[in-house]
């Protein structure tokens, strides 16, 4: 079994920690698998965080996958937040060899028809590891 730290969240909501390098990596040095969100700027730079946010160096995706690159922790959870950004978002993750450290998922929350963005992340890709949440939003498998 794996423990996932929701948004690098160790022991329940702690909004200065979310998303955050530090508690990342503090996930990481325990042993504990986390779920993080990436997204894209408008510059073409990804970006960790939950929320659209503003341009701030601290947010960069570089030293998240840096970090996970060095380390034996699997798997960690990827949110998809934006959709449009698949073969990039595949392409920015195998720079840094760790898309076997972890799953990509909640893209269809985001889509008019589920389904679709994972079918494109597999046209890409077709052993990226995949997800799909069963919750109580009526997601379909």
């Amino acid at each position: 079994m794996r423990v996932l730290a929701h948004r690098c969240y160790r022991n329940g909501p702690e909004p200065s920690l979310e998303n955050d390098l530090a508690a990342f990596q503090r996930c990481l040095d325990d042993g504990l698998s986390a779920e993080i969100d990436i997204r894209r700027w408008e510059d073409g730079s990804f970006y960790i965080s939950h929320d659209p946010r503003p341009f701030s160096e601290h947010l960069r995706a570089e030293p998240f996958f840096q970090a996970l690159s060095r380390s034996e922790i699997a798997p960690i959870a990827l949110n998809i937040k934006e959709l449009g950004q698949e073969r990039d978002t595949l392409n920015f993750l195998k720079r840094f060899e760790v898309i076997n450290h972890m799953f990509l998922f909640d893209m269809e929350l985001l889509e008019e028809t589920p389904g679709n963005t994972a079918r494109l992340f597999r046209s890409h890709d077709p052993d990226v590891p995949l997800a799909a949440r069963v919750s109580d939003r009526n997601e379909p498998i």
